[in-house]
């Protein structure tokens, strides 16, 4: 600040020198005048080295208009024949010197707009190759159709970026990044939908896998629907996930797991319901060797137990668990009955 004050002084006391005639200045005036042109030659000198890297339109115009006043500046100097050329020199010098100082300041903000809009453009491309690689992992045809419209942005950008258009690249890079950065929120939630179905999915595949073995050695026909209903359900959550409609697909999945549940049990119960049967008919057999003919109440017992394992037998055979549950329990009843009868103990 110190170094301009200076110089704006020295300036002044030329202008205020060179209103004296002529005659009256002597070499060191006009000694300083050509020092002030020189120092005007090392600004626009500076200020060339700088516009030259700036890639400024507006910076190039303020140049050359300050290196044509230079120009005549210099030639009013050199070829002086009177007070009035050193004073259009110095006036316009000064003003050779005011336009290569506003060349500077605009190649220094350009300079400036200039790694700030590569620092966004290099920040958009590091997104954009995160969401490439993302969306070749996980994002359907849809997404990849986005991805490449966001390619062709950044490379319009980029060429925005080459021929000064700063202020337009700058805009376009912004929005690259914020949709990048979108794509990357909505890339990494389905990457973590898909890590959960495929989990999920696994461990339904091996309910259903069991169930099927259960179900071949059981001989239920509800079983068999409920695994085959399952095993639909199944395949309609695969073909809703391959199209990433996840929600809709770990719905199906969901059922496809109760089914094979449901199935599970189903067997599970006729395995216990069979043992069931098996060892109550044991118990009519043995009880019926010891029944008198002649015991009306114990042969009517005997006989009610033995239809309802009948009972149970049909149910069991027709997969109706629940029916063949409450056979069971009446063929419980009639044999406990007909044990104390054959007891003593008679009737309760």
């Amino acid at each position: 600040m110190a170094k301009s004050n200076t110089r704006n002084i020295l300036l002044t006391f030329l202008i205020v020198m060179l209103a004296v005639p002529i005659a009256a200045q002597d070499g060191t005036m006009i000694s300083k005048l050509e020092d002030e042109l020189q120092r005007t030659d090392e600004i626009i000198s500076r200020a060339k080295e700088l516009v030259q890297g700036a890639n400024s339109e507006k910076a190039k115009i303020a140049l050359e208009q300050a290196t044509e006043l230079q120009v005549r500046a210099w030639n009013r100097f050199r070829n002086r024949q009177n007070q009035h050329d050193l004073k259009i020199s110095l006036g316009l010098t000064v003003k050779a010197r005011e336009r290569a100082r506003v060349a500077l300041e605009i190649a220094k903000k350009t300079v400036q707009n200039e790694h700030i809009v590569l620092r966004e453009l290099e920040q958009a491309e590091d997104l954009l190759e995160r969401a490439r690689e993302c969306a070749s992992q996980t994002i359907d045809a849809s997404w990849e159709g986005l991805y490449r419209s966001a390619r062709e942005n950044i490379d319009k950008a980029w060429q925005l970026y080459r021929s000064g258009h700063h202020y337009a690249s700058l805009k376009l890079a912004t929005q690259i990044k914020n949709s990048a950065r979108k794509f990357l929120q909505a890339c990494s939630g389905l990457s973590n939908r898909v890590s959960r179905y495929d989990n999920w999915s696994e461990s339904v595949q091996e309910l259903l896998n069991q169930a099927q073995e259960q179900v071949d050695n059981c001989d239920s026909e509800t079983a068999a629907q409920m695994l085959t209903q399952a095993k639909q359900a199944f395949e309609r959550a695969e073909r809703l996930a391959s199209e990433n409609r996840f929600r809709m697909a770990e719905g199906a999945l969901l059922s496809a797991r109760t089914l094979a549940g449901k199935a599970l049990r189903q067997c599970r119960g006729t395995d216990w319901l069979e043992r069931r049967y098996n060892e109550l008919n044991d118990r009519v057999n043995q009880l019926a060797e010891n029944v008198a003919p002649s015991d009306d109440t114990a042969v009517r017992l005997l006989d009610q137990a033995r239809e309802q394992l009948q009972l149970a037998r049909e149910s069991l055979d027709g997969g109706r668990s629940k029916a063949a549950t409450a056979a069971l329990k009446a063929t419980q009843m009639n044999i406990e009955r007909l044990q104390r009868l054959l007891n003593g103990n008679g009737l309760v």
